[in-house]
């Protein structure tokens, strides 16, 4: 929806036309060349600006919107805090206010909130950050990104890529699909539209009325004129106050003045009557690239992410929270630095140099060993409080629920099976996958003749479903004999067919699967399709002449777990895939065809309604594109798939009209669904609905070989340097994991959400270390809704518990929270206080808006 193209026209009370111009650079921490590199400019371009901006009170910079640069160049010049203090002070400087301008798409909700937290307090130590959510080269926008900025106290954003045709004016109303709405300021000709406006100053007037022409139809007439004098690691001209001065005194038409961005929002901002409005997210290439295919170049990167940012958010801080003495701020601050350095849009989109990628992978596997670390140390202290004979089982989800959990446990031979033993009394069935027989270890002590002999008892790697409290914990001690079976019945395996009572999945002949749950049937589930790729890492385009390969040469079929708690085949799928691509620019696929088999494991668990498969194979081709198709149960008009803390839908097309093929690719954090089927994820993921709706292709790998192909078929303009990234073949081993869910009406309806969050959130298992003693369980947060209620984070600030909560959800509903907390007040999104909120023996009630993000205080 929209109103009129412009709104009234405001009345000039200047014979001159404004001209705002904004000094400024558009900085990639690591791009095409790696940090250490670029930063090297960045100190050259800094110590300009101070100096210029010191010498002249009317010199203004922006130093594009986040902080990681103002934190690099101090870094190297420690010195000169206090000169950028001064400046940001004065207005001469705009600072902030994120700490790096992130991939919008390619992050969680979450990390969004921690990357403008930490910037925003990191602008507060040197003068503040300008109150603009500025956004300027992000490859297109999330849909809750007006809610972010609202709740953290923004009314304003600046964007360029995304934006829909239906916006044909310089500023617009941009909702979040909560209604939440901030000003948006719309770069129309891009961040540096002005960037050459001053390279001839005896042209500047043709060049500012060139400038003025491109503009107008975004203007409304007597409107000001803002120019971003900049680009990618440019500076400003040394001289650029002194050709200013010149050029206003050699003619009457325009007066340019410089500005930051933050005092030109401060002039213009105030004008909403008549803007256009558009709610949602902004993907759309109308007039810019949004360079789609970011979201599957180097997908390990994403999937590195995507446990890092798992682990922090889900297990190290709510565990440490609820259930240790100490917090551990320091080691949690680091992983969410490393996050957050790597989730930058040159950085976690892969379209960057080799070594980028290779120190963007170092990040997360630091940011993933903190977190697997906290999350095994809050464990082994809650196993302080379980007999060392029983073992800890703890639970990362809201609710109470029953999980899968594999335990490796000392069992003395005479056992034939074992059971676990609950607080309550009851015995759990085992599932045995392996034992290990008693090892003796013999060695001889010198000089003495003596042998000293070490015997390892007897262990065995069992699996229960074992139930657990809300974000709590239980112990479960081993028993010989038979447990209770699981409640939905066991898990079964005849032949190529497996089920569990809730769904059933047969594999075909031709190594695709059929998959029902007594209503939706998905059959031919997991077909790959192996096509060529011509294009770069930022855009897909197939080769002139393409070979498609969707059908294996053999298949064969292995049992390798068969219940009753959970049971798993593999099936092997060999293929015959070109090798690479030849001819001019990549024209065809080469002739040479190389073998590779597919091994595609299929398991079912008891009590899960959905399929959960890993796809693996050792990648010897180049240049090329790998996706698992779902056929869907109903044919589907659009797909609905889980971001940044909202399930957007989205058609079967996508628009375009400025320089790219407008592909529907699109991306999934959480999972996606259409048409009776839902893919469970791991990680963001691209998914793309093909055959006019009737099948979803997910991307598990695409293989290029450059940066950006200056004569990309699918694109216009180079997005970048023709430089070449080997690394980005994926050569080697590449796997997958997702889940398929068959459902009935709609997602919302069928609680695919919940099974998003199942699917997602395994139980974490600890040895006890305790004394002997009874068995004891205890819960720690319990969220109650009717499923649309999410748990973004939980952690402890200043002496509270911090909960942040998510209603993803097309209607509104409530939500009753319960645990130990006497006191609940609310706050904002960055955790500022609010006014108290009324609770009754440790109970808080929540009304939630559709698409609501909440966050509160407890004590």
């Amino acid at each position: 929806m929209r109103a009129p193209s412009h709104p009234a026209e405001p009345a000039s009370t200047s014979p001159f036309r404004i001209v705002h111009l904004v000094p400024h650079t558009h900085w990639d921490r690591e791009w095409y060349e790696p940090f250490q590199r670029f930063r090297m400019r960045l100190v050259d371009l800094l110590d300009h600006v101070l100096e210029r901006a010191e010498a002249d009170p009317a010199y203004r910079f922006t130093m594009d919107g986040q902080m990681a640069a103002i934190e690099d160049y101090l870094e190297i010049r420690p010195e000169a805090a206090h000169r950028v203090r001064a400046l940001v002070e004065a207005g001469q400087l705009a600072i902030g206010p994120w700490q790096i301008l992130s991939d919008e798409f390619l992050v969680s909700g979450e990390t969004l909130v921690r990357n403008l937290e930490r910037g925003l307090a990191t602008a507060a130590r040197l003068g503040g950050a300008m109150r603009v959510g500025y956004l300027p080269d992000e490859f297109g926008h999330a849909a809750q990104m007006p809610q972010i900025l609202r709740r953290a106290g923004f009314e304003h954003a600046v964007v360029w890529r995304g934006v829909p045709s239906a916006v044909a004016y310089h500023a617009f109303l941009w909702s979040a699909p909560d209604g939440s709405t901030v000003r948006a300021e719309y770069l129309a000709q891009g961040y540096q539209n002005a960037a050459l406006l001053l390279e001839l100053p005896e042209r500047l007037t043709d060049r500012v009325r060139q400038l003025d022409e491109r503009m107008r139809p975004y203007l409304a007439d007597g409107e000001g004129l803002l120019a971003m004098y900049g680009e990618d690691h440019s500076r400003p001209r040394s001289d650029l106050m002194d050709v200013l001065t010149a050029i206003n005194a050699a003619q009457d038409r325009y007066r340019i003045r410089t500005a930051t961005l933050a005092s030109y929002i401060g002039e213009v901002g105030g004008q909403l009557d008549g803007l256009p409005s558009w709610r949602g997210e902004l993907r759309s290439s109308a007039r810019a690239n949004v360079l789609m295919g970011v979201l599957s170049a180097r997908i390990e990167l994403k999937a590195a992410l995507g446990r890092a940012e798992r682990l922090l958010e889900r297990y190290a801080e709510p565990l440490h929270a609820l259930h240790c003495r100490d917090w551990p701020a320091r080691f949690l601050e680091l992983g969410w630095n490393k996050v957050i350095d790597s989730s930058g849009h040159d950085s976690i989109t892969g379209c960057g140099a080799d070594p980028v990628a290779q120190q963007v992978a170092a990040r997360l596997a630091e940011a993933e060993q903190i977190g697997s670390g906290l999350r095994d140390r809050a464990a082994a202290e809650v196993a302080l409080r379980v007999p060392a004979a029983a073992v800890a089982v703890l639970s990362p989800t809201p609710e109470a629920r029953e999980g899968l959990v594999e335990l490796d446990l000392e069992v003395p031979d005479d056992w034939d099976e074992v059971a676990l033993e609950l607080p309550d009394g009851r015995l759990l069935a085992t599932q045995e996958l392996s034992r290990r027989v008693p090892i003796r270890y013999g060695f001889q002590a010198l000089p003495e003749p003596t042998r000293l002999e070490t015997e390892l008892p007897p262990r065995r790697r069992l699996v229960a479903s074992v139930p657990v409290p809300p974000l709590g914990w239980t112990a479960a001690l081993p028993r010989p004999g038979r447990g209770e079976p699981p409640a939905t019945g066991p898990v079964t395996l005849e032949g190529p067919r497996v089920a569990n009572g809730l769904v059933e999945v047969q594999v075909r002949p031709d190594g695709r699967l059929r998959i029902s749950d007594g209503g939706a049937i998905l059959d031919g589930v997991a077909g790959l399709v192996d096509g060529g790729d011509a294009g770069d890492s930022y855009t897909y385009a197939p080769p002139a002449t393409d070979l498609e390969v969707a059908e294996p040469e053999t298949v064969a079929v292995t049992p390798t777990a068969t219940g009753p708690l959970r049971a798993a085949v593999e099936v092997v799928r060999t293929y015959r895939w070109p090798r690479g691509l030849h001819g001019t620019g990549g024209a065809a696929r080469s002739a040479e065809l190389v073998q590779v088999p597919v091994t595609t494991t299929v398991e079912l668990r008891a009590g899960e309604p959905f399929v959960r498969l890993r796809v693996s194979f050792d990648n010897p081709c180049a240049q090329h594109r790998v996706r698992l198709h779902v056929p869907l149960a109903t044919t589907a008009g659009a797909s609905a798939a889980e971001g940044q803390f909202a399930v957007v839908e989205r058609g079967l097309v996508a628009e375009g009209g400025r320089g790219e093929v407008p592909l529907p690719t699109f991306p999934a954090r959480g999972f996606v669904a259409a048409g009776g089927a839902a893919v469970l994820l791991h990680h963001v993921t691209e998914y793309e609905l093909v055959h006019g709706g009737s099948e979803l292709a997910l991307t598990l790998l695409r293989s290029v070989g450059l940066i950006s192909r200056n004569t990309n078929p699918y694109r216009v303009e180079p997005a970048g340097p023709e430089v070449e990234i080997p690394g980005a073949q994926g050569i080697g081993p590449v796997s997958a994991t997702m889940a398929v869910l068959p459902f009935q009406g709609t997602w919302a309806d069928a609680g695919v959400a919940a099974q998003a969050e199942r699917y997602r959130h395994d139980l974490v298992a600890a040895q006890g270390r305790g004394p002997e003693g009874p068995l004891n369980a205890a819960a720690g947060l319990r969220i109650a809704s009717d499923g649309g209620t999410v748990l973004s984070s939980l952690r402890r600030r200043g002496g509270w518990l911090e909960l942040r909560v998510v209603r993803e959800h097309p209607g509104p509903g409530p939500a009753t929270i319960s645990g130990p907390f006497g006191r609940a007040r609310a706050c904002d999104l960055l955790g500022r206080a609010g006014p108290s909120l009324p609770t009754a023996g440790g109970t808080l009630h929540l009304d939630l808006r559709p698409w609501e993000i909440r966050t509160i205080q407890l004590r």
